[in-house]
């Protein structure tokens, strides 16, 4: 039995595309996150508990950007490694 099997790899540069398109979906996507919290923190009147709590406003904000830059850069290393 003589049986023809093609088979397709993906040669470098298009692997090195797909990976790139697949790192800026997931930034894309990413990038929801802190806005969707300032969206619900507004609507939800959080920074009156926020008050309650004794936190200044900076403390709070500079904790969630230093968190925020983190979360990118834990992802940014991912998919740097991955890349390799």
């Amino acid at each position: 039995l003589d049986i023809d099997t093609h088979v397709q790899v993906i040669d470098h540069k298009s692997g090195r595309k797909i990976l790139l398109l697949c790192f800026f979906y997931a930034y894309l996507l990413m990038i929801t996150r802190p806005i969707s919290f300032l969206i619900v923190e507004r609507v939800s009147n959080f920074g009156h508990q926020e008050g309650l709590t004794g936190i200044s406003r900076s403390v709070f904000l500079s904790s969630s950007i230093l968190y925020d830059f983190l979360l990118y850069l834990l992802n940014f290393l991912v998919f740097l490694c991955a890349s390799l």
